[in-house]
């Protein structure tokens, strides 16, 4: 280009930049008149520019601008801040990616270090700049690339830096490794993660492509250059501008077609881009062609053209840029992509065929309310399509349904298949006249039992398909019914039939964990729960009388007992508890020593073990309990370490670990304890990102952080506790948006709650301290009352309302305060005592320190009548005297918790001064 041609392209793009948006199509054609190549130069530089804050790659706009501005890019051993400068990564528009290295006494550590160019540095670029800086910050994800630190050059040049990835964009790694579909789709669900965790965080990335996703050699994918993102908060700035600025920064071969037309942004457009990465990933092509980069004709294509499948596109010839042999281009044929993934065309053609063609297109529908809601949900679908179950983008005609059930059990389908031409080959076989009645007969039975195994099958899968799932209780609830009561349909059949039998006591147990228990989700009935379960046992009895050395149903009674006992140690009955886990461990035990090789039977010694250790820390009994956690914990070690990948085992772990821990509080090592739960989070934390739509692993991370809450306050860091409560508190509060009547989640948040309450109390907030306390006895008089029966329940109820009064007193609430200190009394005396159960003994004795407490207070108010006092210190006196007994009896036992062994003579000293007042 000689330079009166570049001088006329140079002032036509900066006119165009001062026109309106809606302007510059009119504005370019009328200056450029027929000059058909002008006008194509000024656009293509005008898109260039608008790609310019791309963190690596550079623009046609920037190299050209460079031939005409000075610029200052720091030089290889330049140093900023700490870090000394090796090469540069590539330019934006808004700046320079340069590779560093950190450089002083602390350690060396290489770097990608981003800083503003020289003459970009205006009040805009500088906003978009720290705004890109301010998303980092606010996003710690392991599939994000992550902010490392940042500050300001001698010059006043902003700057960041972020760790360095060493990788390839995910295109270029897939098919460098020649990945299959199956590790493609696994592979960018981990994207999807990512991506769904930056719109949690209300981040819309606005620029994702293959170029910003890069794979390091072990195969996790980073997420980066966030420099066009945006953040979806008031505060955060009207954005509008950069339409007038710097035009719809995007990438037009990956913007949906909002952003190509310049209309509002939400996080569905990140989730069109998802759509667009993914067909390539999948097909090794474009979803559109383009003859040129005219803005009229992106325009025209991506808002109205529709992709063609990708089961169809990956026979599209497609040329590619080449530089062997001096050969420009050269054609990439079906069998080239194939190659790269399943083989051949047609083994391609007929893996994407049918639902992955659907759910990449439904992720890139032109309208933005018919893609995923999510791209939680784009990755839920594609974990559906993985594991043979239907998916939310294809209908669900029953055909559909059938074929993916055929496909999920192929052996079963088969073995039907050649029993049924067996019989058809028989019939044919034998005379039609002599055997017509018998051949109607089986063909019923035939079919009924196969009907009867459909339908079971079916109701199994998809139970087990959502039980992890936000919101399931009640579609699990009705699912396990419909299971129970279709089996006993066949209830006169099954006494002669051991695998119907083993079915229905598998539905029992189904039905039995969404009724009740404290372990997983439920709707909270305890006596339902145990009527249930207690059909599994019995049958399960029933079945290993007539088969004592069938391993496999001496496995499933460990497990039932194991399960069994738990529910049992939430009532009144626990010997059958202590009983019911000693008979699980002992099962398991008998089939280790039978095939010690076998790792299901080491788990199943492990799950029991560490089961039977947290019933004994409810009784006190230390030294045991810790005993059967270590042994629970080094079976789970060593299961972990023959299979890291495994997420039940690392839950497994984390139990152990903070069973441990709480044993460690229990008996005054809080260091230790800290230690184990530290621990604890770190592997929920994993397990919770790793499994994004798994609701449980998320509850847990809620409880993990009440647990350390808990440890925090005993340490007495009251600061690091209320912190952890609030953590744990909004991620119960969170689910159970999404399943308001899981009553495990109630019982969670009730937790975090009255903690919190107790520290803003003690840091004399006694009016927060209240509405809090009010919130936990809110939720535990909902649980109580759908499950009167369960023990533990009734005395989270008597906990909070003890807090309560005692709150309200020392706010000065004297009247409220007497209420709810009078209800905590009736209901202490109402339930039954159970002096076995250390839990339920400190329970009793704290909740009527708590009103002696309240009392009290009451008593020392300067407002209160003298005849009331004595009232007062009367009731108090009564109350520390019956706490003071629960806890001397305990000492007496040797169950009194070291955590707790100052207790007594705090009340003594409180009975002391009640003494002296009613004396006087």
């Amino acid at each position: 280009m000689d330079a009166t041609h570049w001088q006329k392209v140079n002032e036509l793009f900066h006119s165009a930049l001062q026109q309106a948006p809606e302007r510059r199509s009119v504005f370019l054609a009328e200056a450029c008149a027929h000059d058909q190549t002008l006008l194509e130069e000024v656009e293509s530089l005008l898109f260039s520019y608008e790609e310019s804050s791309h963190f690596i790659q550079g623009s046609a706009f920037d190299q050209a601008v460079d031939l005409f501005t000075q610029t200052d890019t720091p030089q290889p051993g330049q140093k900023i801040g700490n870090y000394k400068i090796i090469r540069e990564l590539g330019q934006g528009g808004m700046g320079a990616v340069l590779l560093a290295i950190r450089d002083d006494d602390e350690f060396e550590k290489r770097v990608a270090l981003k800083i503003i160019k020289r003459g970009m540095d205006t009040d805009y670029v500088l906003e978009r700049f720290r705004n890109e800086r301010q998303i980092l910050a606010r996003l710690e994800h392991p599939n994000i690339a992550h902010l490392l630190d940042g500050g300001t050059t001698e010059n006043g040049l902003p700057y960041f830096v972020m760790e360095h990835i060493e990788g390839l964009p995910i295109d270029v790694y897939c098919d460098e490794k020649k990945l299959t579909i199956t590790q493609r789709l696994k592979l960018f669900r981990k994207v999807c993660a990512a991506v769904h965790y930056a719109h949690q965080n209300l981040v819309i990335h606005r620029d994702i492509k293959p170029s910003n996703i890069l794979v390091t050699e072990d195969g996790t994918p980073k997420l980066l250059d966030f420099g066009i993102a945006k953040i979806l908060t008031p505060d955060s700035g009207d954005y509008t501008k950069e339409t007038a600025t710097m035009l719809r920064m995007m990438t037009p071969e990956y913007a949906s077609p909002e952003q190509v037309r310049g209309d509002h942004i939400t996080t569905a457009s990140d989730i069109y881009s998802l759509g667009v990465v993914l067909y390539e990933m999948l097909t090794g092509r474009s979803p559109y062609r383009y003859k040129g980069r005219s803005p009229m004709e992106i325009l025209h294509i991506v808002s109205e053209s529709d992709p063609e499948k990708p089961s169809t596109v990956i026979y599209r010839l497609e040329e590619k840029t080449a530089t062997v042999k001096n050969v420009k281009t050269q054609l990439i044929t079906a069998e080239d992509v194939s190659l790269l993934r399943e083989g051949s065309p047609d083994k391609l053609h007929k893996r994407l065929s049918g639902d992955l063609d659907n759910i990449v297109l439904k992720a890139m529908r032109k309208e933005s309310l018919k893609r995923y809601a999510s791209a939680e949900q784009l990755s839920e679908d594609l974990r559906r399509y993985l594991q043979g179950l239907p998916v939310s983008a294809s209908k669900g005609t029953f055909s559909y349904r059938a074929w993916k059930f055929i496909n999920r059990n192929k052996a079963g389908v088969i073995a039907g298949s050649l029993v049924l031409l067996t019989l058809i080959a028989g019939i044919v076989a034998t005379a039609w006249q002599a055997h017509v009645a018998q051949q109607q007969r089986e063909l019923a039975s035939f079919e009924r039992e196969k009907a009867r195994r459909l339908a079971r099958s079916v109701l199994f899968d998809y139970y087990d398909a959502i039980v992890d799932l936000p919101g399931s209780v009640p579609v699990r609830n009705k699912l396990a019914q419909d299971m129970v009561e279709y089996l006993n349909s066949f209830a006169l059949e099954a006494a002669g039939d051991p695998a119907l039998q083993s079915e229905l006591a598998d539905a029992y147990e189904r039905v039995s964990s969404v009724l009740g228990g404290s372990a997983y989700a439920n709707l909270g009935d305890t006596q339902k729960a145990l009527e249930n379960l207690s059909n599994a046992v019995r049958i399960r009895e029933s079945l290993l009388s007539r088969d004592s050395q069938n391993h496999e149903l001496r496995m499933n009674l460990a497990n039932t007992y194991r399960k069994f006992a738990a529910l049992l140690s939430e009532t009144p009955n626990l010997d059958g508890a202590l009983a019911s886990y000693r008979q699980a461990l002992a099962l398991a035990e008998t089939l280790a020593r039978e095939e010690p090789a076998n790792k299901n039977y080491q788990r199943l010694i492990a799950l029991n073990a560490g089961d039977l250790g947290s019933f004994l820390t409810t009784q006190g009994k230390w030294d045991e309990a810790l005993a059967n956690q270590r042994r629970a914990l080094s079976i789970h070690e060593g299961l972990a370490r023959s299979n890291p990948q495994d997420a039940e085992t690392r839950r497994a772990l984390s139990v152990c670990h903070e069973a441990i821990g709480q044993i460690y509080l229990q008996t005054g090592d809080f260091a230790g304890a800290l230690e184990q739960q530290n621990r604890v989070l770190e592997i929920r934390k994993i397990l919770s990102t790793e499994n994004p739509l798994n609701a449980e692993y998320k509850r847990i991370l809620g409880s993990g952080y009440a647990n350390l809450g808990g440890i925090y306050s005993a340490s007495g860091l009251l600061a690091k506790s209320l912190e952890s409560y609030q953590k744990s508190v909004a991620i119960s509060n969170e689910l159970a948006i999404k399943d308001p009547e899981n009553a495990t989640l109630k019982a969670d948040a009730s937790i975090s709650y009255l903690n919190i309450g107790y520290i803003l109390r003690d840091a004399g907030k006694s009016a927060e301290a209240s509405e809090n306390f009010r919130k936990a006895l809110q939720l535990r008089e909902e649980l109580l009352e759908k499950d009167p029966t369960n023990y533990w329940k009734r005395w989270l109820m008597i906990e909070a309302a003890a807090k309560t009064a005692s709150a309200l007193a020392l706010s000065g609430k004297g009247a409220e305060a007497m209420h709810y200190a009078e209800q905590t009394l009736e209901l202490i005396e109402a339930t039954v005592d159970e002096s076995e159960n250390a839990d339920f003994q400190t329970a009793r004795a704290t909740a009527y320190l708590e009103v002696a407490e309240s009392y009290y207070t009451l008593a020392t108010h300067a407002k209160v009548a003298a005849s009331q006092r004595l009232t007062h210190f009367q009731s108090a006196r009564q109350a520390y005297q019956k706490s003071l007994d629960i806890f001397a009896d305990m000492q007496s036992r040797g169950t009194l918790s070291p955590l707790d062994a100052q207790v007594p003579d705090g009340i003594k000293k409180k009975l002391a001064l009640c003494d002296a007042a009613l004396l006087k």
